[in-house]
């Protein structure tokens, strides 16, 4: 039997190489296409040095190229950090709310010291490599080849030297103890009233190290160039290419689960020789599988491309050795940056906003808890003892789980059957599940029509053990394809246990703050003595890009 291989695409929030993003149009398409307002992305981050063990933050802002409003178009963006010689190159995939998205990344140990950059992009912007944003940014890494040299360069207070528009009055003290209790006011001024976009804050520890310029310059684009290849903007989601054999798995029949969330994505359309389906608030927090009831492993007939990467060069290095000078700094702020990190879960900055459970969440239900009745080992029991509505019956010598109110119609399917996001597509299969590694079961006593399917309601499912053997059902897809789970930053303070350690040098992050007036941020100092600076950074009326600042320090 000749092997034919096809490939899947499945919208979820990250990308993939050059080559494999485009599609081939007709001219039909390529007008439709060439009306799509193009697009531009601006970053805001919290600093440009880092050691091994900090967090880059970031703030991405999507823009229309015309008139720099945010755009709706695309629905995720993609950050990509690549070192200078381009040795190291990593990418995420950040999903957008209303034209924003933030997120962080952990610094490594395994970087090398050296200038890397940082490129953001959408995938429709690929088409014109010149609007892809730029930052370059330094690490430091004492671990590995931070050199010291003799020399002695001139060292900038902080990246922070862009315009003082005069957007906003900062106020505090000059100067603060240890661990000390800040009220830090923040007032818009005329000018400042008529911004409309949320702001990023940042407060940071400044002074001893050189750190690249932050980029406050909008890319443009000169020529609308548009092939008979292009990359699609991803209007509702992203893409996630899959190759696959269909003489093992059809794509017409295979679906998307998110496990511990019962989202499930099925409806897949043919474009050319690929498949598509619009996969929707897909994050890091819980595998998400691809599965079809095949007879052979689908780790074997599958294979997932990589994300989508920009074909553009990184910039120049500016980095330079440090001197002797700057030696104790770097010992010191490795020591700090060890202790913060050994205590960091007692002490967290974010807490990540966990995605909705649920996907039938508008349709009625009844939930049962398991732990309130007498358990009983096989599903098969549980379900006839317990569940009212819901009946095992035998047809043609196979059982099948059935809900009783429903009248199944010509075209129905049995009832929807999930654990965890995992399908079932027998009752046979369910049944060999232990019954004791559930404990929730909610019931859908009304017909649902999900992916192009209508199902004769639906009985979903809560485990309590991520090593359950269903688990292991189809193609676990990368972490690294998905979009990292959205998180809310949170000022820290010692209200909690002021008796651990505090060597924070970034004391305040805010991806996405909006000031009406004025604002009072309530922060604490911690035990690192130094110059800070308050930055607040963002676009103007005019969709330029802004950055103000006003230093205190800690004695």
């Amino acid at each position: 039997m000749k092997t034919r291989i096809f490939t899947l695409v499945v919208l979820i929030l990250f990308a993939y190489t050059l080559r494999g993003q485009q599609i081939q149009v007709n001219s039909d398409q390529l007008e439709r296409v060439r009306q799509t307002p193009k697009e531009l992305v601006w970053l805001t981050l919290n600093k440009t040095t880092f050691f091994p063990s900090e967090y880059l933050y970031f703030n991405g802002y999507l823009l229309k190229a015309k008139n720099l409003e945010t755009s709706k178009v695309s629905q995720s963006i993609y950050i990509r950090l690549v070192s200078a010689d381009q040795k190291y190159s990593e990418i995420k995939r950040v999903s957008l709310s209303d034209g924003f998205g933030s997120g962080d990344w952990f610094i490594s140990s395994e970087l090398a010291t050296g200038s890397y950059t940082l490129q953001a992009y959408s995938q429709w912007m690929l088409n014109w490599p010149e609007s892809i944003f730029e930052q370059e940014i330094h690490v430091i890494n004492p671990y590995t080849n931070a050199k010291v040299s003799v020399e002695k360069p001139n060292i900038s207070k902080s990246s922070a030297t862009g315009s003082s528009n005069r957007l906003f009055e900062i106020d505090l003290k000059a100067s603060y103890t240890a661990r000390d209790s800040v009220a830090l006011s923040i007032r818009l001024t005329e000018e400042g009233r008529l911004i409309s976009l949320p702001l990023s804050v940042s407060v940071r520890k400044v002074g001893e190290l050189n750190e690249p310029p932050v980029n406050l310059q909008i890319a443009k684009i000169d020529k609308l160039r548009l092939g008979d290849k292009i990359y699609k903007p991803e209007h509702r989601g992203s893409n996630l290419r899959i190759e696959l054999n269909q003489d093992y798995i059809n794509p017409e029949t295979a679906i998307i689960t998110q496990q511990g969330t019962n989202q499930l994505f099925t409806k897949m359309v043919k474009e050319g020789s690929t498949y598509s389906t619009t996969v929707e608030n897909l994050s890091t927090d819980y595998p998400v599988v691809l599965q079809e009831d095949s007879k052979v492993s689908l780790v074997d007939v599958v294979t997932f491309e990589p994300l989508p990467k920009a074909n553009k060069k990184p910039l120049a290095s500016t980095y330079k050795q440090l001197n002797e000078d700057q030696k104790s700094t770097l010992l010191q702020r490795s020591i700090y940056n060890q202790i913060e990190n050994n205590y960091f879960e007692f002490r967290p900055d974010s807490i990540i906003v966990k995605p909705v459970k649920d996907f039938l969440s508008n349709l009625p239900s009844k939930e049962y808890n398991l732990n309130e009745y007498n358990r009983f080992r096989s599903l098969k029991e549980t379900i006839r003892e317990i569940i009212p509505e819901v009946s095992v019956n035998t047809y043609k010598g196979k059982e099948t789980v059935a809900v009783k109110q429903i009248q199944v119609l010509p075209g129905y399917l049995p009832a929807l059957l999930m654990i965890d996001g995992i399908q079932f597509t027998t009752s046979e299969d369910l049944f060999k599940v232990d019954a004791t590694l559930i404990d929730y079961i909610r019931i859908y006593t009304d017909p649902l029509v999900y992916g192009g399917k209508t199902y004769a309601g639906a009985l979903l499912m809560d485990g309590n053990s991520s090593q359950a053997g269903y688990f292991k059902t189809g193609a676990l897809i990368p972490k690294s394809l998905l979009s990292e789970s959205p998180k809310k930053y949170y000022n820290q303070t010692h209200l909690a246990d002021p008796n651990l350690p505090d060597f924070r040098t970034q004391l305040f992050w805010n991806p996405r703050m909006r000031i009406n007036s004025n604002k009072t941020i309530h922060l604490t100092t911690s035990e690192v003595k130094g110059t800070y600076v308050v930055q607040i950074q963002g676009l103007d009326k005019n969709g330029q890009p802004f950055y103000e600042m006003k230093s205190f320090s800690v004695n």
